[in-house]
């Protein structure tokens, strides 16, 4: 059996944490399925890179939380679009206090959409098991560079939130006119599949 398929099985029992092109990764991690990786995705690694002097890492979770886990083909697909010199890691934490204590002292890379679902107790179950998972958080001294997105007709950043005071130190936002794509992976893949479905016709 092939060596990349071992490591996903153990990455998927749980058996290990993450599996990395590069050691250790690095401590700017940009979170997300990346279904497809486009130029708003290349566009935030550059602004960040900039902003905080560091390479990114960009971290695929196999397991989430609202959908599906990911299959080894799917992975693979996404693994084989990030170019030489790009670092990647593929993790079993699809929540942020997961995350957080795989990469410590890091800053993760967050757009507003989930911004706010990490701050809404019903993605929690109630609000005490928000705070527990939040201190999280504070306990492995993550911090936050959040980027604008649209929001149903509305564009927002870090400037339309009121952040908790216990976070507010933890939380740089990056202005409209820094970032604004209104481009997003779901968008694409419809827009994909609307061309296959014309070319089929």
């Amino acid at each position: 059996m092939p060596r990349r398929i071992i490591e996903w099985q153990a990455l998927k029992d749980r058996s290990i944490n993450y599996i990395a092109n590069s050691e250790p990764p690095t401590k700017l991690v940009f979170p997300g399925t990346f279904q497809p990786l486009h130029k708003g995705h290349l566009n935030i690694q550059k602004i960040a890179e900039e902003t905080i002097g560091i390479p990114i890492t960009f971290e695929i979770s196999i397991f989430n939380i609202e959908k599906a886990s990911l299959s080894y083909s799917e992975i693979e697909k996404i693994l084989d679009q990030f170019r030489s010199g790009q670092n990647w890691v593929l993790t079993n934490a699809p929540r942020f206090d997961e995350k957080a204590a795989i990469f410590k002292q890091s800053t993760f890379i967050l757009g507003m959409d989930t911004l706010l679902r990490l701050f809404d107790p019903k993605f929690y179950g109630s609000d005490q098991a928000m705070q527990s998972r939040l201190q999280v958080l504070i306990e492995n001294d993550i911090r936050f560079m959040v980027f604008g997105r649209r929001i149903e007709s509305h564009f927002m950043t870090l400037n339309d939130f009121l952040l908790p005071e216990a976070f507010k130190d933890r939380f740089i936002g990056i202005s409209e006119t820094e970032f604004r794509e209104d481009i997003s992976s779901s968008e694409i893949k419809i827009e994909r599949l609307r061309e296959m479905n014309d070319k089929a016709t």
